[in-house]
């Protein structure tokens, strides 16, 4: 019992290091057991007056800048160990100082935005205190955001992702890593955004944990890349390059899991003139029953 009961542990704590709008409720691990549920609950904000052509910083004269906070509301049902289907919707508060006949006016745009399902294949293999798995995940996103306000919550299209990851949990150490595409369709308002292929890789260290109490806290390093193809929308030309990093802090205990995470942008190569991404901070918590 004292066995299954650390690796359970495990599981739920390294697990967790999985972050962002690209992955999956809870922590992208939980629940294992046929019929589970659960719930995740995730903020990210960020904020960029940086102003770029390319990849080189450029003089912002008229104050051009960008903020986007996004409160998730996940959830995910396992019909066995193996398949899953999940939800994603983000209710979205966000401003931007643009260009409009050659003066600056800030544009603002609050509500829900685009509802993600996704549907999860995983397979598991389990030693005595290792476990790993792989996971395929065809996902769609479906346009629930409106595009009315100045500065739209969604942008009207219907888009398909597809998703692979591989994990490896020891009693020390923790792998992550996961490609994605998104094959995202034309919007409204003139919105096209370019289909989007990414890479993100994590390594986890768990160090603290309780078996007794089942609880344990540990530390990561998250890395992501980003490729989205040239677009369009209300401002301009969109797409670009982006790879950002930087580190976590997460707390579990029993079936319930919080984490702290922020990641700045180490390179970045833009279409045409945009404002930089900006570093964003991710909060997270979530508990599967």
């Amino acid at each position: 019992m004292k066995r299954k009961a650390a690796l359970l542990l495990l599981v739920l704590l390294l697990g967790a290091v999985s972050t962002a709008w690209a992955r999956q409720p809870v922590m992208d691990m939980m629940p294992r057991w046929k019929h589970g549920y659960g719930f995740q609950f995730a903020h990210s904000s960020r904020t960029s007056s940086t102003l770029k052509e390319g990849d080189s910083e450029i003089n912002n004269p008229f104050g051009r800048k960008r903020r986007v906070e996004m409160e998730w509301l996940q959830g995910v049902y396992s019909f066995s160990q193996e398949r899953r289907v999940s939800f994603k919707i983000p209710w979205v508060n966000q401003s931007r100082t643009t260009l409009r006949h050659g003066a600056p006016v800030k544009e603002t745009g609050t509500g829900w935005g685009d509802l993600i399902l996704g549907f999860l294949f995983k397979k598991y293999w389990d030693r005595e205190n290792t476990t790993a798995n792989v996971s395929v995940v065809p996902s769609i996103r479906i346009p629930t955001g409106s595009t009315d306000d100045a500065y739209p919550v969604g942008d009207g299209s219907t888009d398909f992702g597809l998703s692979f990851s591989y994990n490896r949990d020891t009693p020390r150490t923790y792998q992550f890593y996961e490609t994605f595409y998104w094959l995202n369709g034309h919007g409204r308002q003139g919105i096209s955004q370019g289909d989007e292929i990414g890479l993100n890789a994590d390594l986890g260290l768990n160090v603290y944990r309780n078996q007794e109490k089942n609880w344990g806290i540990m530390l990561a390093w998250s890395n992501t890349l980003r490729h989205e193809m040239q677009g369009v929308d209300q401002e301009g030309e969109t797409g670009g390059t982006l790879l950002s990093m930087g580190p976590m802090v997460m707390f579990s205990w029993r079936n319930f899991i919080s984490h702290v995470g922020y990641k700045i942008p180490v390179y970045e190569r833009l279409q045409d003139q945009q404002v930089s991404y900006g570093p964003e901070l991710e909060i997270e918590a979530g508990m599967a029953f």
